[in-house]
């Protein structure tokens, strides 16, 4: 499967409007910000050595002062104090070239989730600076890194829907994180998410959207019922370790799959992705 630089023709628009319409309304960046973003990605995941975390992060760090949310003209002004925007962090939507011939496959997260533990010994001000990384840390996948074997399996899975389609967009429906941010129905359920992630599928044009957990799902739904678009939804339990007491109810009592366990994780969810594919 092959990350592409820019989406070039996988969108229906220019690069500079997928710019304009998903990124920008979250981020305050110029879009040749943005390119030297993309840029950075690209050479990390071309490096295969490890990296000092200053070169590694440079640009990654934007201060929170550069973060224009919605929410600002919402009267949230409130959750900007820096005591309440603690470890913030984005995941930037990325897109591949997959292995097939006719479906374009959306992979639809929930939240770009940090831990403490991934800024520590690093450059990064957990109240001052928010984090712009790639969904399930990508360009760590391929590093001898202490984070790769956790980040793994989600590349196991997705790489073999890329094994069915012909391109692959993976995002988020909550675009941005911090700690505690459950705690804010108000943020947790802006509307800004759903104008971002119409966009995305405007843009996109999925044939199927596969979605990791609940609240994905739910979003796909209801964008899909309210403007009439016409992918299919495929839900999967998510693969993170915290959803691990509901996989026995998913992939034994719901797909049948009797020989579930653990240890062939993978496995099962390559069977359900295939039947859900055909």
């Amino acid at each position: 499967m092959e990350f592409t630089y820019y989406p070039n023709n996988t969108f229906k628009k220019s690069v500079e409007e997928y710019f304009s319409l998903v990124v920008n309304p979250i981020l305050n960046i110029s879009f040749d910000d943005y390119k030297t973003i993309l840029k950075y990605i690209k050479q990390d995941i071309q490096i295969k050595e490890q990296i000092t975390d200053i070169d590694y992060l440079k640009y990654f760090c934007p201060d929170k002062v550069k973060l224009r949310i919605k929410y600002l003209t919402n009267g949230y002004e409130k959750y900007f104090r820096k005591e309440c925007l603690f470890l913030t962090g984005i995941d930037l939507p990325i897109w591949f070239k997959g292995k097939g011939r006719n479906k374009n496959i959306m992979i639809l997260a929930q939240d770009p989730l940090r831990s403490l533990k991934s800024v520590t010994n690093s450059n990064i001000d957990p109240y001052d600076h928010i984090t712009l990384w790639t969904p399930f840390s990508y360009q760590v996948i391929n590093k001898n890194r202490e984070n790769t074997p956790r980040e793994k399996h989600y590349w196991d899975i997705i790489n073999h829907i890329g094994d069915m389609s012909r391109n692959i967009y993976v995002t988020d429906i909550r675009k941005i994180w911090f700690s505690g941010w459950e705690n804010h129905t108000e943020i947790n359920f802006d509307k800004i998410y759903s104008e971002i992630f119409k966009n995305e599928v405007e843009l996109f044009d999925p044939d199927y959207i596969i979605c990791f957990g609940r609240d994905a799902e739910k979003a796909a739904v209801k964008i899909k019922r309210c403007f009439d678009f016409r992918f299919n939804t495929i839900y999967l339990i998510h693969p993170s370790n915290r959803a691990s007491s509901g996989r026995d109810s998913f992939f034994v009592d719901k797909h049948g799959i009797r020989t579930f366990r653990n240890d062939n994780l993978i496995e099962s969810y390559k069977i359900v992705i295939n039947r859900s594919l055909k």
